[in-house]
């Protein structure tokens, strides 16, 4: 059995009063186990140590490490697209055609009153309107 004071330290170096009793208590707690129970807790630690290394973390149902190379030659890649695809379709909501100017299209509106007023043969016709209509029905009729 190894002696507890050649373990190495953990954190900075420096020793916590009250684990180094709690761990004092806990190795003179283990001396006094007879050999079929030292051998019983060895064999079930080596058992955990097995599992543990064959099956996910507590919490991750994906037993693919992040450094895999599945991970690496597919995921990654097609992470990257998405988020390309992302970017893009926001770019091209935000991009807007240039706004229609609504004082360019009162003047388109303006100046095609003005022509319609200003040509006397077009208002000559919805003056006679009717008559161009009776023409065009009997027109048809005969």
């Amino acid at each position: 059995m190894r002696d507890p004071s050649d373990r190495p330290q953990t954190g900075s170096g420096a020793r916590d009063p009250l684990s180094d009793r709690i761990r004092r208590h806990l190795d003179a707690s283990v001396r006094n186990l007879d050999e079929p129970a030292l051998e019983r807790l060895a064999q079930a630690r080596r058992e955990a140590l097995a599992a543990a290394r064959h099956s996910p973390a507590p919490g991750r149902s994906w037993p693919v490490s992040l450094s895999t190379p599945v991970v690496l030659e597919w995921l990654l890649p097609a992470g990257a697209m998405a988020s390309v695809a992302v970017m893009v379709l926001a770019l091209s909501l935000l991009v807007k055609s240039p706004p229609v100017s609504t004082a360019h299209s009162v003047a388109n509106t303006a100046a095609l009153d003005i022509d319609l007023l200003s040509a006397r043969q077009k208002l000559e016709v919805y003056d006679n309107l009717d008559f161009y209509r009776w023409l065009a029905a009997n027109d048809r009729a005969g």
